[in-house]
C-alpha cells in the first residue's frame, strides 16, 4: 500500500482484561492448592501451559484500521488469526460511528459474526442473509459502522472517534 495513509490507528486489548484473566488463575491456584491432595501432580504443569496459552492470547491481539484515497484496510491480528479486510469507497454505502456493547451485541472481543439480529427477521423468515454482519472488536464502545451495497454491515472498533468521523467526512463527499 503506497498511497498515503489519512487515518492509522493500531489497538491492543485492554490491560484489565489481562489482570481480571490473571487474578482469576491466581486465586483458582490457591483454591486448588489448599483443597486439593495432588495438587503438585502432572495435570498441574498442564493448566498452566493452558494458562500461559491464554495470557499470550491477550498480550499479542491488536486491530490495525488504515483508511486512505481507495478505502478501510482492517487487520486483526492474534496468535491463532491473522485477517485483512479491505473495503471500497465504491463497495460502501454508508459509514458512520456508533456506540456499541462488545459482550451484548457481539459476544466478546475480536472477530466476530453476529448470527442472530432483530433486523434480519421479518414475521416467520429472514430479512437478510443469514452471516450479514461481521465485527472487529477489541477496546471501547464507539465503532465505524460500514454498510456495504452487498447488504454486509461491518464494525471496526475505534479509539480516535473524531479523527476517523474527519477522515470518513472527507471521502464520503468525494
Amino acid at each position: 500500500m503506497t498511497e498515503k495513509i489519512e487515518f492509522y490507528e493500531k489497538q491492543k486489548l485492554p490491560v484489565w482484561l489481562s489482570i481480571v484473566f490473571l487474578a482469576i488463575v491466581f486465586f483458582g491456584e490457591i483454591y486448588l492448592y489448599f483443597h486439593t491432595a495432588h495438587y503438585l501432580s502432572n495435570k498441574v504443569y498442564i493448566r498452566w501451559a493452558v494458562y500461559a496459552f491464554c495470557e499470550l492470547l491477550f498480550i499479542f491481539q491488536n486491530l490495525k484500521t488504515i483508511i486512505n484515497k481507495d478505502g478501510i484496510f482492517v487487520n486483526y491480528f492474534s496468535i491463532i488469526v491473522k485477517k485483512g479486510d479491505f473495503f471500497a469507497w465504491e463497495n460502501i454505502e454508508k459509514a458512520y460511528l456508533r456506540k456499541y456493547s462488545p459482550l451484548g451485541e457481539y459476544g466478546g472481543w475480536g472477530v466476530r459474526v453476529k448470527l442472530f439480529s432483530l433486523k434480519m427477521f421479518k414475521i416467520f423468515g429472514f430479512k437478510k442473509s443469514f452471516l450479514n454482519e461481521t465485527a472487529y472488536v477489541i477496546n471501547g464502545k464507539t465503532g465505524l459502522q460500514l454498510e456495504l451495497k452487498n447488504g454486509k454491515r461491518i464494525l471496526i472498533s475505534t479509539q480516535k472517534p473524531v479523527e476517523i468521523q474527519e477522515v470518513i467526512n472527507l471521502y464520503k463527499s468525494v
